[in-house]
């Protein structure tokens, strides 16, 4: 496996070769554990008016695997990170910053070694401790990241840190544009939203110490509020403004997005022509290069259809959340919906904002083996003389049928539920209902209504593809899907998951995969309910198979699966919102 590690650097003529030779060292490190094969050190000179150039072109004479992309003129950062990974033929590609800002050798070892663990696409770092860089600093960072987090729906704990490990796929599948500093996010909403997993660790911080720091100058802020606006108005969800089209879906690599050819020194290939940013294929150290057939092409990628794998039930139990999270860490999970009433939701609440590609929507519960959050007096249509809730909808639509439940005690309860998701810092994606109560008009109007005024902009619309129940789930699922888009709210074309609930694995998982692929859907959804649930089956009997969806759900087998269906992953918040009717 070819390792290509980018530094970008400007006027770093005093720690230049110090970082070449860390990097070169941390290659080495790497070969020797078997991590890696090869390795190449590409540094982009941007513009540098010391003696930086003169040092690379020495080092670069000495060491075949030292490359140099030189700009003649000073064009920012992103546009130096640009050309670096546009110069890169590694199989993973490590970006950071040349002053060294962690213990490269130790931290790039952790960082492979988690990638092939957990089988992320990208592992970004955070600082631990940033306080040695001043308070201005600090107030940059968090309000930075506040806003990204908000803007984008994107949980980085430190967006902006330069240490981002990428494989070789995302870096095809990105349409970068950014001059700036913005960079950094560009990149990882895309990746976000083109369905790639990215997983996060903590680093030890090293403040620089030699060179000059341009990040919270006067000009680099200005230059990423501007950026903001105008790259951050392409990676929003498409405006409900006119016919929606999907705005790239990050995998898209169009001509108008593109990042012009690369002003390089020596054969380390440019962009092509019409823009898209792309990499040279010209391998090195004896590494072969790659026929013009065995490209992996960024174009293929918008062939494929979204795929939304959603795990119910987040916060039933410890165990349950642990397990949901196991399944998006190393499978191919990237949604859940969190279920406020369950007994672990406390506890596992605070998880979520460790899990930065997880899309987390609210599960409304108005049926099942917990009590309500609200009183019986606040919602006494709901509850039995107990105060506790119906256990199941079978026991619920009769009492719907016969007016029993008041609509303003169920609204009353949902709406305490979204605030205590969002009390616990949840950005939520999309809405649905415990045991899919939704689907019946009485609940639908209520959760639609409530979507709205809280402004989450999409809906889980379960079906069925079961003979004696398809009829009229379908009916109402048809109706409930018209009322949602009729409503601005997102959904997928078809859904699975409903006939298989607990036992989504195996031959089921693949059969219903088929069935979705085959009916030609443009985007679709799998339900699921993995878990470790050794916590959870003596109050909830539901013979639900917990483990074996976890196991399935994590496996090489499941991720091929989809990709022979031809979707690829994705969460809600990449789903392009209709046009709501006036």
């Amino acid at each position: 496996m070819l390792l290509s590690v980018v530094l970008p650097c400007f006027n770093e003529s005093d720690g230049i070769a110090a970082a070449v030779a860390t990097a070169l060292e941390a290659a080495r490190t790497a070969a020797d554990a078997g991590d890696v094969t090869a390795w190449e050190i590409v540094v982009v000179d941007d513009g540098s008016i010391d003696d930086t150039a003169a040092i690379l072109a020495s080092l670069a004479s000495q060491d075949p695997a030292v490359r140099v992309v030189t700009h003649p003129v000073n064009r920012g950062l992103g546009a130096t990170i640009r050309s670096g990974l546009a110069a890169t033929d590694g199989d993973v590609v490590l970006y950071t910053d040349a002053d060294l800002p962690c213990d490269l050798v130790e931290d790039l070892a952790k960082a492979l070694r988690l990638m092939r663990v957990y089988d992320a696409d990208v592992v970004a770092a955070y600082r631990h401790d940033r306080t040695s860089e001043g308070p201005r600093r600090a107030i940059y960072s968090v309000v930075y990241n506040v806003f990204v987090r908000t803007a984008f729906g994107l949980r980085v704990r430190d967006v902006n840190f330069a240490f981002k490990l990428m494989r070789r796929r995302v870096v095809d599948a990105a349409a970068l544009t950014s001059e700036g500093s913005f960079i950094d996010v560009e990149m990882l909403v895309q990746a976000h939203r083109a369905g790639f997993k990215t997983i996060q660790f903590g680093v030890d911080y090293f403040p620089r110490t030699r060179g000059i720091s341009t990040l919270s100058s006067a000009g680099t802020v200005a230059t990423i509020l501007r950026e903001m606006v105008t790259v951050g108005r392409r990676m929003r969800p498409p405006r409900q403004d006119g016919p929606v089209r999907p705005e790239g879906d990050v995998g898209t690599a169009r001509p108008e997005d593109g990042v012009g050819t690369a002003s390089t020194e020596g054969d380390v290939g440019t962009a092509r022509p019409e823009g898209r940013m792309t990499v040279g294929r010209l391998r090195r150290q004896g590494v072969a290069r790659r026929a013009p057939g065995e490209a992996r092409a960024a174009a293929d990628i918008p062939e494929r259809r979204p795929l939304v794998v959603n795990a119910d039930d987040y916060g039933l139990t410890a165990g349950v959340s642990r397990g949901i999270l196991e399944a998006h860490a190393r499978g191919i999970v990237t949604s859940t919906s969190v279920l406020v009433l369950g007994g672990g939701f406390a506890q596992a609440a605070g998880w979520l904002a460790e899990v930065g590609s997880l899309d987390v929507g609210i599960h409304l519960a108005a049926v099942g083996e917990d009590p309500p959050l609200l009183s019986a007096r606040e919602v006494p249509s709901l509850v039995d003389r107990r105060g506790r809730l119906r256990t199941s909808w079978r026991s619920f639509l009769p009492a719907a049928s016969r007016g029993a439940i008041d609509v303003e005690d169920l609204e009353r309860e949902f709406a305490a539920q979204i605030e205590a998701a969002r009390d616990r810092g949840l950005v939520l994606s999309h809405v649905d209902t415990h045991q899919h109560l939704h689907l019946w008009p009485l609940v639908s109007q209520v959760v639609v209504r409530l979507a709205q005024v809280e402004g989450i902009r999409a809906m889980r619309v379960p079906r069925s593809a079961a003979p004696l129940k398809r009829v009229g789930i379908n009916r109402l699922a048809d109706r409930l899907a018209t009322q949602a888009s009729a409503a601005g709210l997102a959904s997928p074309d078809w859904a699975a998951g409903l006939d298989e609930a607990g036992r989504m694995h195996g031959r089921r998982f693949v059969d219903a995969l088929q069935v979705v692929s085959a009916a030609g859907h443009g985007s679709a959804e799998l339900g699921c309910h993995p878990g470790r649930a050794a916590d959870a089956r003596a109050t909830y009997t539901w013979g639900y198979e917990w483990e074996r969806e976890l196991e399935w759900l994590t496996s090489r087998e499941a991720r091929d699966a989809v990709e022979r269906a031809g979707f690829h992953l994705t969460g809600y918040r990449s789903l392009p919102s209709p046009v709501p009717v006036a």
